[in-house]
């Protein structure tokens, strides 16, 4: 039976051995969330770093077990592990990635930000992806309590990534071709977000420490 919070969780699973929290805080108000990072969805929590970078705030919640990850899956509209509940609490805007079943190449656009769920569904057809919009069955990602529609805002975008996009090799050391396509569409849709939420606000946030800390 899955948890239904994080103090379930955490009743059954130690941190720093089963599972651990990364969080990163950034200067334009735009959170990049991996909820079900590690051996729970692999490959989500690196995406979601890599997106993020110095510029956006990141949080990543990574499992570490040697087999039965999907045990420390909690539903994204009952996460409440602390760090994110007071990193929602701040972000203007949340893009939250997650890891669909299956290797069909294809991507799930959910959340209740329209409006930017077209933006990514835009930069991703146009870098050759294949798109659905309105999330795939089960997975719309448009409930209030959401992750990503926890911001400021009160939306935001969710993606579900298929495994073979998340999980492709490349060369020791070399980031395999798909994700590079696939960040550069991520990057330049997140870099429309920005423009759009730094307009309606009148400019970007003060910088923050941007250095990684993780429990």
């Amino acid at each position: 039976m899955p948890f239904r919070s994080f103090h379930e969780l955490k009743a059954h699973a130690q941190r720093g051995r089963d599972y651990r929290v990364t969080v990163r805080r950034g200067s334009t108000g735009l959170l990049v969330m991996a909820p079900h990072g590690g051996g729970i969805e692999p490959g989500t929590d690196i995406l979601a770093s890599a997106l993020a970078g110095r510029r956006h705030a990141f949080y990543g919640f990574v499992g570490l077990k040697p087999r039965g990850n999907a045990s420390l899956h909690l539903p994204s509209h009952r996460f409440d592990e602390p760090a994110a509940r007071r990193m929602t609490q701040a972000a203007l805007w949340i893009l939250t990635l997650h890891g669909r079943r299956g290797d069909d190449g294809v991507i799930c656009v959910g959340g209740r930000d329209h409006e930017g769920g077209h933006v990514f569904q835009h930069r991703l057809r146009r870098a050759g992806f294949r798109v659905r919009r309105g999330g795939c069955k089960g997975l719309a990602g448009r409930h209030p309590a959401n992750l990503c529609n926890r911001g400021r805002s009160g939306r935001g975008v969710q993606l579900e990534i298929a495994r073979d996009l998340r999980c492709a090799h490349g060369r020791p050391g070399e980031r395999p071709a798909p994700g590079r396509r696939l960040l550069r569409a991520l990057s330049q849709a997140l870099e429309k977000i920005q423009d759009r939420t730094s307009s309606a606000r009148g400019g970007a946030l003060k910088p923050g420490g941007n250095h990684d800390t993780t429990f």
